[in-house]
């Protein structure tokens, strides 16, 4: 962790890739960014896609990027430092347009759309896509607003609150009263709250319903993931 400084010694003398941490990181987010990091990188030798997917994983599993001395729910700012001018990853440099750059895990991003969509489903078989419906299924019952207030509509397609990636904007979360995703869901979070503090017996058992689906569906997305 905190080791940026010593990767970009290391890509500036020449090493094609490095993977260093901006900031502090939690050990059970490390694990979870390397074991998905290798594992794509053993199957693809593709430095610059293994960084995608461990990000994915980390996402999949809760965490949100930035600094956890200041938000304790993060998982640290992982970043791929690269100086390819050998061309050893080159069909992935050429998509970033440069053999020479840094990629910073970023709140915005999800590489490659496969989480958290709130739209139509395409199928029995778009779990990412199954699974954020239930969860937007389970805030609606305990009375968050979905709505955003500059009339945009509700958060389900591109400019409705929603990223180009499918993820709710800083714009919408502010909306439901949170910064991050886990200030959402986590264990002290809003839904929690909320469930906690007024709604009804009725509304909490709905909203748990909504939630376990989402839950299932979210597994199954990953263990699908897994695969590739």
């Amino acid at each position: 962790c905190d080791s940026y400084d010593h990767g970009s010694r290391l890509s500036r003398a020449g090493v094609p890739y490095v993977l260093c941490w901006k900031t502090a990181c939690k050990d059970r987010a490390c694990q979870t960014f390397a074991t998905a990091f290798y594992r794509v990188l053993v199957r693809t030798c593709s430095y610059g896609s293994a960084f995608e997917e461990a990000c994915r994983a980390l996402l999949e599993r809760g965490f949100g990027p930035g600094d956890p001395d200041a938000r304790p729910h993060a998982a640290g700012i992982p970043c791929l430092l690269w100086n390819d001018s050998k061309g050893m990853d080159k069909q992935w440099t050429t998509g970033q347009g440069s053999t020479r750059g840094e990629k910073v895990w970023e709140p915005d991003s999800d590489y490659g759309g496969k989480l958290r969509r709130w739209r139509k489903p395409k199928g029995e078989w778009d779990k990412s896509a199954q699974a954020g419906a239930r969860e937007k299924a389970c805030l609606v019952a305990l009375g968050f607003v979905t709505q955003m207030p500059d009339g945009l509509g509700e958060f389900s397609e591109a400019n409705n609150g929603l990223s180009a990636h499918g993820f709710l904007t800083p714009a919408a979360l502010a909306v439901l009263g949170v910064v991050s995703y886990r200030d959402l869901w986590g264990a002290d979070g809003r839904v929690v709250s909320a469930a906690l503090g007024g709604a009804s017996a009725e509304k909490v058992r709905e909203a748990a319903g909504h939630l376990k689906e989402a839950i299932d569906h979210r597994q199954a997305s990953i263990e699908y993931f897994k695969k590739l």
